[in-house]
């Protein structure tokens, strides 16, 4: 790969990080909201909010920041909304990622390129 492809590889993992996907997952609260859903699919917004120390509101407002980046769908039953993990899209947009940072070490670290000493510093 060129030193020319570097800006575009460069820009493609500034656009792959900078999304809403990778912002929404950018809080403590909701990656652990997420770690939950992952274990207790299709839960409301009560059975989310047990053990966390925000008001329900607050709660809501993560999902509903974690819904629009489509790492959650939610599903309106009577009077509840229950909310399930969208797997396929995390598991694509984490494959994504994956793939252009694998570009992005291809063209500046390749694997079989010498690793240089560490200097001494002189004192």
């Amino acid at each position: 790969m060129s030193a020319r492809n570097l800006p575009v590889l460069s820009r493609s993992l500034h656009d792959e990080l900078d999304t809403a996907f990778f912002k929404a997952l950018a809080d403590p609260t909701r990656i652990a909201m997420v770690m939950k859903l992952a274990t207790q699919n299709g839960l409301d917004v009560d059975a989310i909010s047990a053990g966390f120390p925000q008001d329900r509101s607050v709660i809501s407002r993560h999902l509903q920041i974690l819904q629009t980046a489509g790492i959650l769908e939610r599903q309106p039953q009577g009077r509840h909304v229950i909310y399930r993990l969208n797997g396929t899209l995390v598991l694509e947009r984490l494959e994504g990622l994956v793939a252009t940072i694998r570009a992005a070490m291809a063209s500046c670290c390749p694997p079989d390129a010498p690793v240089g000493k560490p200097r001494k510093s002189k004192r």
